[in-house]
């Protein structure tokens, strides 16, 4: 959905800290709004996302809100964790700030302007991306709208534990499988820095260790502020890997044979199904310029949405849970769920 900036609040509602009504900048995880999450108190949902990406270990995080708490966030080390597992622990959080502030959950029940999440630089509206997060908070609202109940029965998620196979991680209420690569084909994979991947993932990020395979922040904030298309952002990264390699092949070269004996997965911060160069690094140049064997993608995650308490369910996982257990239920809040995801 395109969005004028002129039009915030008047034909949608865009979730952003500089947002124009309060509804949006109150939804932002920016917003100082404080939340008890599994008894712990933080002044807002961007100090939990980052507390939560960083380990759990960081205790400034707990009071930090606004762009002080990106910011603090973005120069601690990152802790992989699963996609699955950290989309749900920000869901739960975010049916928690409605939960535990009636002011809020009023304005959104009573809203109806679609909710979108967009930046503004330099007089531009730019895709914020986390569409996910949009569809938490719609659905939220639907069930807002709904009369449901969003605080999840006490004892539900006990009992679904009790029949869940235990080679499974645990995730929150239900159990989630990782991508565990020891296992994989030798090869090129690709995966969101997200999901768990071992050892032998390669962070081809500009602030990584493997920097050399990342494009220029001259590409990068171009096409984020919508400067170059994505097919002058291909021909651009070309022309930077092929400097490189003119340059220095050597890793290049080591890339190539790591991947003959071992799977190898290629991470960057981009969502899974978002235009990357991780996809063009490894399809592009290593597997038809420099003979790889790419074997695509994992960490995949498709979902579905519980229409009683807005719990993001893998589709894969619902699958496994009826097949094994004939679970038909969700797991977080015990609600019947639909015949076919």
């Amino acid at each position: 959905m395109k969005c004028d900036q002129d039009k915030d609040g008047i034909d949608h509602i865009n979730v952003y800290s500089q947002g124009k009504t309060e509804l949006g900048k109150m939804l932002s995880n920016f917003y100082r709004l404080p939340v008890d999450i599994d008894g712990i108190t933080f002044q807002s949902l961007e100090g939990y996302w980052y507390w939560l990406s960083t380990g759990k270990v960081y205790g400034e995080l707990l009071n930090l809100y606004g762009y002080r708490a990106k910011e603090r966030g973005k120069q601690l080390p990152k802790v992989l964790m699963s996609e699955g597992e950290f989309h749900c622990a920000i869901l739960r959080a975010m049916l928690a700030k409605v939960e535990q502030h009636e002011n809020l959950a009023k304005m959104l029940k009573e809203s109806a302007l679609p909710l979108t999440h967009y930046y503004v630089f330099n007089g531009k509206e730019v895709d914020a991306g986390c569409s996910w997060v949009l569809s938490g908070w719609e659905t939220i609202r639907k069930n807002l709208n709904n009369g449901v109940n969003l605080k999840p029965p006490v004892g539900v998620q006990e009992n679904f534990d009790g029949h869940l196979p235990t080679d499974l991680v645990k995730l929150g209420g239900i159990s989630l499988s990782t991508p565990n690569i020891s296992n994989l084909e030798n090869g090129i994979y690709t995966s969101s820095k997200l999901c768990t991947c071992g050892p032998d993932s390669m962070d081809i990020t500009r602030g990584g260790a493997n920097s050399v395979f990342a494009p220029s922040w001259n590409i990068l904030k171009n096409f984020k502020a919508k400067a170059i298309s994505a097919n002058q952002y291909k021909k651009l990264y070309w022309e930077e890997m092929a400097s490189s390699w003119s340059v220095d092949k050597s890793p290049f070269k080591t890339l190539v044979a790591k991947a003959a004996q071992h799977p190898v997965v290629l991470v960057c911060y981009c969502s899974t199904g978002q235009f990357c160069h991780r996809i063009l690094l490894a399809k592009e140049i290593l597997a038809r310029r420099l003979g790889c064997k790419y074997l695509g993608e994992i960490g995949i995650v498709q979902w579905v949405i519980c229409p009683h308490c807005a719990f993001h369910l893998p589709t894969v996982l619902l699958q496994k849970l009826r097949k094994e257990h004939q679970i038909q239920r969700c797991p977080s809040c015990g609600g019947m769920l639909a015949a076919k995801p």
